[in-house]
């Protein structure tokens, strides 16, 4: 059975789920809008990848610095490389990635990770889909009483055309063939936020190769 796909997008709709999640949309934003304040500090003296790096970086930095703290008490924690924060309960993970134009609206298609994603979020995907939101209450249950974690990234996408900065909180479903999250059970679609696109053009907004569930080989020395 395929999940159902929902997305929110007004304003009650939007925050009366992320009370479900135990969030907040002025802290989500908070955390979004220090990123484009580390973007923004950047240079197109900076190399390539840096200021998208930074700005993914910052958000998750702001993600936790606004999440690990009372009365929220969540945790960082590591899956295997991908940076995240976990509810109390632990059935709730948030990461961070960039998405592309169609990022926080409604269009024709739904949004794609600008970056690939690795293993972690392969598994995370397989436990997404077991938790879908219409599912009936004692299934859902005794999946949870399993440990079934639910996983959702913060998707942030910089329109330096517009001026504008579109997020929102998404669940993912399915991966393309290149490894990109194409498909979201729930989509939660935030508030934008303005910015004047002519201080940031000639900053390169493109993220590094590598996906964000960064892999160490190490090899023995004959």
């Amino acid at each position: 059975m395929q999940p159902e796909r929902r997305v929110y997008k007004d304003v009650q709709g939007v925050d009366a789920r992320l009370t479900e999640l135990g969030l907040e949309q002025e802290l989500l934003l908070q955390a979004t809008q220090r990123g484009l304040a580390a973007f923004a500090a950047c240079t197109p003296h900076h190399p390539r990848n840096y200021p998208a790096l930074a700005s993914w970086a910052e958000t998750f930095r702001g993600l936790s610095d606004l999440l690990v703290v009372h009365p929220y008490r969540w945790t960082k924690l590591d899956d295997n490389g991908q940076p995240q924060v976990h509810n109390p309960s632990g059935l709730i993970a948030i990461t961070v990635a960039g998405g592309d134009s169609n990022t926080g609206r409604i269009g024709d298609a739904e949004p794609k990770t600008s970056a690939s994603k690795g293993d972690a979020t392969s598994r995370a995907m397989l436990e997404n889909a077991y938790l879908f939101p219409d599912m009936e209450a004692d299934a859902r249950a005794k999946l949870e009483k399993m440990n079934r974690r639910q996983t959702w990234f913060l998707l942030v996408h910089r329109d330096l055309v517009a001026g504008e900065m579109r997020c929102e909180l998404s669940m993912p479903i399915s991966m393309s063939e290149d490894r990109r999250i194409d498909g979201w059970a729930e989509r939660i679609l935030l508030r934008s936020t303005s910015f004047d696109a002519a201080l940031l053009r000639g900053i390169p907004d493109e993220p590094t190769p590598l996906t964000d569930e960064v892999k160490i080989e190490l090899k023995r020395r004959a």
